[in-house]
């Protein structure tokens, strides 16, 4: 299969309506890269955040909602562990490298028409940066060391890439195995 653009995307979603339909705005991308950036380092400025995405959401007309604002108290965890292991407290931060040997040895790559709720999306620009996971017609991830949104495909910060690929879901087991033989 490959990557897809988001230019091949736009057209297959207006065929299959499965995934919620959006342009890559780049200006809209380019701001939410700034807040992202701007306002990460400080509790305080990760709360300012919600704000100021809901207003750049309603500004570009932008499908983006909070699903779970990240509180100074709670431990932190990153797009992949979200994506693959469910929000689990788990103990190892996991990075690009493990997420391109699932790719190289346990994921089946579908087609976006094919994508269902818990089905993994990944974003690059020319290696991984970024994954998500498809729920209720849209994608679900974490941005930075921030807060869990609800997006549509190509609306999130612009340094996660402009290309996409779908894979079919994998347990936590799965994925916390495939980590074992990773390690090893």
């Amino acid at each position: 299969m490959g990557w897809t653009s988001s230019a091949e995307l736009a057209v297959v979603y207006l065929h299959t309506m499965s995934l919620k339909c959006e342009s890559n705005d780049q200006p809209l991308r380019e701001e939410l890269d700034k807040i992202t950036d701007d306002y990460a380092d400080s509790d305080k400025h990760l709360h300012d955040q919600i704000a100021l995405i809901a207003n750049l959401a309603r500004k570009y007309d932008a499908s983006i909602s909070l699903v779970h604002e990240i509180k100074p108290c709670e431990p932190n965890f990153t797009c992949y562990q979200h994506s693959f292991f469910m929000n689990e407290n788990w103990h190892v931060i996991l990075g690009r490298e493990f997420i391109q040997y699932l790719v190289e040895t346990r994921l089946e790559e579908i087609p976006i028409a094919d994508a269902r709720d818990d089905d993994h999306i990944l974003y690059i620009s020319w290696r991984i940066e970024h994954a998500g996971k498809v729920a209720q017609g849209a994608v679900e991830s974490k941005w930075g060391r921030a807060h869990l949104w609800r997006h549509g495909v190509f609306e999130l910060p612009r340094r996660y890439g402009d290309s996409v690929r779908f894979f079919r879901h994998i347990s936590k087991e799965e994925a916390i195995q495939a980590f074992h033989e990773y390690t090893k």
